[in-house]
């Protein structure tokens, strides 16, 4: 019990937290998931993904999904670029 990390906070950060750290070191994100992980919002995700800044797959169990690592290195340059709302 010792060894336990102990929460001090309200409900929504705890939920808050535990949803961040699901997310955390995921292969492949939904966009939503993927918007979420960044602070950013879902449709500036999809906008990528139709301009095809963002390569998009299929999940086995149907659902859109990005690679992480391929859409955090194509976010790191829009945000060196300093484009607006990211």
């Amino acid at each position: 019990m010792e060894d336990e990390e102990v929460f001090h906070g309200n409900m929504d950060e705890l939920i808050a937290k535990m949803e961040a750290d699901e997310l955390e070191g995921a292969p492949y994100l939904t966009p939503r998931d993927f918007a979420k992980m960044v602070g950013d919002s879902p449709q500036l995700v999809y906008y990528h993904i139709r301009q095809k800044h963002i390569k998009k797959t299929r999940c086995v169990c149907g659902r859109t999904v990005i690679n992480v690592e391929e859409a955090k290195a194509f976010w790191e340059t829009l945000k060196k670029k300093g484009t607006p709302n990211v």
